[in-house]
């Protein structure tokens, strides 16, 4: 591929210019058609940047995911990852945020399998923004919050940690 290869990991239906689409699931038709959590088709250091949106909390807690993200992210790389938050979630919920109600943060902290959705939709984990940072440090030193991000604006209910390799 010529220029930066940019992957948005667990893509759904949801696309950003620049980037390719991974998702375990061929119906959304993304561009590679994989796990997350093991991407033998991405070579090493390969990849320029990393977006992973609300794909996190769906894998278990002892996932290998952010160390092959590591892996196929060049030295220098940028990596963004956004989860549901749990005391954003709670606080939304105490405010009476609208639309925000005791189903809503269910479905947040348990997955949209709450509503409905396949079973796969279920959270396996739940993340606060310090949980998230701490997670992602061992891989990436230079994680932290960040209150915004170009490619989207950030949802009241999550946190968003972006750190280099």
């Amino acid at each position: 591929m010529a220029g930066a290869m940019k992957l948005n990991l667990g893509s759904d239906d949801d696309r950003y210019p620049g980037f390719l689409n991974v998702d375990i699931c061929p119906d959304c038709k993304p561009d590679i058609v994989s796990d997350v959590e093991h991407m033998p088709m991405i070579e090493d250091g390969s990849v320029d940047e990393i977006f992973a949106s609300h794909i996190l909390e769906h894998l278990p807690w002892n996932t290998d995911a952010l160390k092959e993200w590591h892996r196929i992210l060049k030295p220098g790389g940028l990596i963004t990852v956004a989860v549901p938050d749990l005391l954003r979630c709670y606080d939304l919920y105490r405010l009476k945020a609208p639309t925000f109600d005791l189903q809503y943060f269910t479905a947040t902290i348990y997955g949209a399998v709450v509503l409905g959705y396949r079973e796969d939709f279920a959270h396996k984990q739940v993340f606060t923004e310090d949980m998230l940072v701490e997670r992602m440090q061992p891989h990436f030193p230079d994680a932290h919050m960040v209150e915004r991000i170009e490619l989207r604006p950030r949802y009241g209910e999550e946190t968003i940690v972006q750190g280099h390799k």
